[in-house]
C-alpha cells in the first residue's frame, strides 16, 4: 500500500485511520485495546519519518475514544521510528 514516504501526498487524520481499519481489522470499527494497538501500529508505519511519535499522540487526542494512553500511542510511534531506521 503507498504511504506518504513513498508517494509523496499528503493523508487526513481521518482518511490514516479509515485506511487503518479497512487493512487491519477489515473495515470494522476498534472494539479493543488490541484494536487501538494495530491501529496505532499502522499510523506511526505510514506517515513521514521522524513523526512517528508526534503523530501518534496526536490521534490520540483527536480519537479520545482510543482505549490507548497517550503515552502508549507515542512509545507504539517511537517503536516503528526505530524499526524504520533499522530496517529502511
Amino acid at each position: 500500500m503507498p504511504n506518504e514516504r513513498s508517494s509523496g501526498h499528503m493523508t487526513s487524520p481521518k482518511q490514516l485511520l479509515d485506511d487503518a481499519k479497512r487493512v487491519m481489522l477489515d473495515g470494522r470499527e476498534p472494539a479493543s485495546r488490541h484494536d487501538w494497538q494495530l491501529i496505532m501500529n499502522f499510523v506511526a508505519g505510514n506517515i513521514t519519518e521522524g513523526l512517528e511519535t508526534q503523530v501518534c499522540g496526536f490521534f490520540k487526542m483527536l480519537y479520545p475514544e482510543c482505549m490507548l494512553t497517550k503515552e502508549e500511542c507515542e512509545e507504539i510511534g517511537a517503536f516503528q521510528a526505530q524499526a524504520k531506521k533499522e530496517h529502511g
